[in-house]
């Protein structure tokens, strides 16, 4: 894969995790998730993802379940191999990931970015493990010459 290929603006299309316990695959965060990816040249990314619908929280409960309807992180990243991305995370939505390395592996075809995860347990399922599947399109705006 081309490096540069993935620098850009990417939007969300759909999110998946699929159980390694036998337990099929869910939409991470239900049907029609927003999302942003920026992969800078600099090799500085974050990522935001949001379930769609969510309504501004009123109680500590409702509060609770908007950052549980979320994914947010950034850090500095490499190619560790073709295809293969590792970031150093130092902020992020889940502070169990700031400090660690996650790693991604990615592929690009035109305008379409697929994202997937290695097996890992995952905060919103009781630390289940899984993979998740991660579908992008480029932002035209923000398209290579």
């Amino acid at each position: 894969m081309n490096h540069e290929a993935l620098f850009g603006v990417w939007a969300l299309q759909s999110a998946n995790f699929e159980f390694q316990d036998g337990g099929g695959a869910i939409d991470i965060y239900g049907p029609g998730p927003t999302g942003r990816a920026i992969f800078a040249p600099e090799f500085r990314m974050i990522v935001l993802i949001t379930a769609n619908g969510r309504k501004s929280p009123e109680t500590p409960e409702e509060t609770a379940a908007a950052f549980g309807s979320m994914l947010a992180y950034s850090g500095v990243f490499r190619f560790s191999e073709p295809g293969t991305i590792v970031t150093d995370v130092d902020i992020s939505w889940f502070p169990a990931w700031v400090g660690t390395q996650q790693v991604r592996h990615v592929d690009v075809e035109g305008d379409h970015l697929t994202i997937r995860s290695d097996p890992q347990a995952h905060p919103a399922f009781d630390q289940r493990v899984g993979v998740a599947w991660l579908r992008w399109t480029r932002d035209a705006s923000t398209a290579p010459d």
